[in-house]
């Protein structure tokens, strides 16, 4: 028993080394503890400064006796210094400074290579078989309809009447209830259309090969030709004039007065009883605004006759005070045609359902039969 004892003696050089190392590990964990934690013994510069001492505990044990001895004075020194804090390294304290750290170099870990393909698929060697269906016919394709276009067929026939009337009649389905204007050799006058996008009537010609010309406001129209063969026979006055205004035209036969059995006008036409020599047409369209409108005297050029043609204009409250235009024409039993233009000037207001008379408008004209 001794024997083991001794054997696990420590000598003096041993227990020296031993207390040596015991002594730093303790320092170093004072160290840690109240200076680089904070302890109170932290400098300015964030440092603590610590001094050790160097009689730790007496050498010289030999016994167990000595060993247990030293090891509890070991303890008893060791719990004695971290109470005082009175530790240190030496009798000389060490100083340690700021460390500037500059120059700090930045790395990184190089790439990974990238991971190997895998190996490629070898396809079959046998060639790929292809299956079709059956052949199905195909059927023919629709034709393709043409888009409904809309059509307006405008129709304009003439045909000669009698005392070198030409008869005519517009026809125009699209065109219901429309104005339109119809030009002659320089006469226009306005019409409209019925319900039925129909028109018709007796229009004195201006010419043998009469053309006449129906055309709507949209830019449509038609167009009619006739030959009037007995124009030759026949001699016309016409006045044509734009607007509401009442313009009147009056024909005396051989020296008649107003209400005479010579007198011709558009009410004496009504009267059938009246054998005249001449007869009058009037062509215009009863309310329409800014219609164009136009009366013609017709009498036969054969035989004598003294005529006086007045034109009698009604002073209209529309019309008061402002210049009216008109045109007058003159066809001859030789097929010249003359026209003037004319420029009224209209009495003021005052004169309002008063007429205006303009005598000798195409002058006395005396008809010497043949």
């Amino acid at each position: 028993m001794w024997e083991a004892v001794m054997k696990l003696s420590f000598g003096p050089k041993r227990l020296a080394m031993t207390s040596g190392v015991l002594i730093c590990a303790l320092g170093t964990g004072y160290v840690m503890q109240n200076v680089l934690v904070g302890g109170e013994n932290q400098t300015r510069s964030g440092v603590a400064v610590a001094s050790v001492s160097s009689n730790a505990f007496p050498v010289g044990l030999e016994t167990k006796r000595d060993f247990v001895e030293a090891a509890e004075h070991f303890q008893n020194d060791t719990q004695a210094a971290s109470d005082t804090d009175a530790l240190a390294f030496s009798d000389k304290a060490v100083d340690i400074e700021d460390v500037q750290v500059g120059e700090v170099i930045l790395t990184s870990a190089l790439p990974a290579a990238p991971v190997a393909a895998a190996d490629p698929i070898v396809l079959p060697s046998e060639p790929v078989k292809v299956v079709a269906s059956s052949e199905v016919p195909i059927s023919d394709l629709p034709v393709e309809e043409k888009a409904p276009a809309f059509t307006c067929e405008i129709e304009l026939t003439a045909a000669p009447g009698d005392a070198a009337m030409a008869v005519l009649a517009l026809e125009a389905s699209c065109m219901t209830n429309e104005r339109f204007t119809l030009h002659h050799s320089g006469m226009m006058i306005s019409g409209v259309t019925d319900e039925n996008g129909e028109w018709r009537a007796k229009v004195p010609a201006l010419a043998e090969n009469a053309l006449f010309i129906a055309a709507f406001a949209n830019g449509e129209g038609a167009v009619a030709n006739v030959q009037i063969s007995d124009l030759s026979a026949y001699e016309r006055y016409v006045v044509q004039w734009k607007g509401d205004t009442d313009v009147q035209m009056h024909a005396f036969e051989n020296g008649a007065s107003y209400e005479d059995a010579g007198h011709v006008w558009r009410e004496s036409s009504k009267d059938t009883s009246l054998k005249q020599t001449g007869f009058l047409t009037r062509l215009v369209e009863d309310g329409l605004v800014e219609s164009l409108n136009a009366e013609i005297y017709t009498f036969p050029s054969k035989g004598e006759s003294d005529t006086e043609i007045n034109i009698e204009i009604e002073v209209g409250g529309s019309t008061c005070g402002q210049d009216l235009e008109a045109q007058a024409f003159i066809m001859s039993g030789a097929g010249s045609l003359e026209a003037r233009d004319l420029m009224i000037a209209m009495p003021d207001c005052g004169a309002v359902g008063d007429f205006l008379v303009l005598k000798n408008l195409y002058e006395d004209l005396t008809i010497a039969r043949n």
